[in-house]
């Protein structure tokens, strides 16, 4: 069985340019959680394609219930709500053969940058970043999921 973990967050979403679009009071907040969750079926078909026999899916942004439960490929499962013990690494454990973090994104105070997603790949014996700039949440969530894999 091979396992993989989806970790979606929101401001690194294609399309997110602005902290509003991220918030639930904001007019457009409807339409990036649609994309948010296209993003997540996407990353589901991709692990699906690579061989994956189970996949969870960990919604981790904010409140952590914007992943639209209707529109997520039946295939996954999905961890959603808070609080969560583990919060964005929810659903991290031995069983865990990848992660991928979905929507992370880069510090905020990176000037000259959109909220673009640094998507993240982690594999118990390597690591691949696609993006070179640095990222906020991403560093923490690599230790967290290392530690996992190393207790194995």
């Amino acid at each position: 069985m091979k396992t993989i973990l989806i970790s979606v967050d929101m401001e690194g979403i294609s399309g997110v340019v602005a902290m509003d679009h991220v918030r639930p009071e904001h007019k457009e907040y409807e339409r990036f959680r649609k994309l948010m969750t296209a993003e997540a079926n996407a990353a589901i078909e991709g692990a699906r394609e690579g061989g994956a026999t189970r996949i969870v899916v960990n919604d981790s942004h904010a409140g952590m219930t914007n992943l639209l439960i209707e529109e997520l490929n039946p295939a996954a499962e999905l961890i959603s709500g808070s609080p969560k013990p583990l919060e964005m690494m929810q659903g991290i454990g031995p069983d865990v053969d990848a992660v991928f973090l979905i929507g992370y994104h880069f510090t905020f105070h990176v000037s000259r940058f959109t909220f673009h997603a640094s998507r993240l790949t982690f594999h118990a014996s390597r690591f691949t970043q696609w993006t070179s700039a640095p990222s906020n949440p991403s560093p923490l969530k690599t230790r967290c999921a290392a530690r996992t894999w190393t207790t194995r």
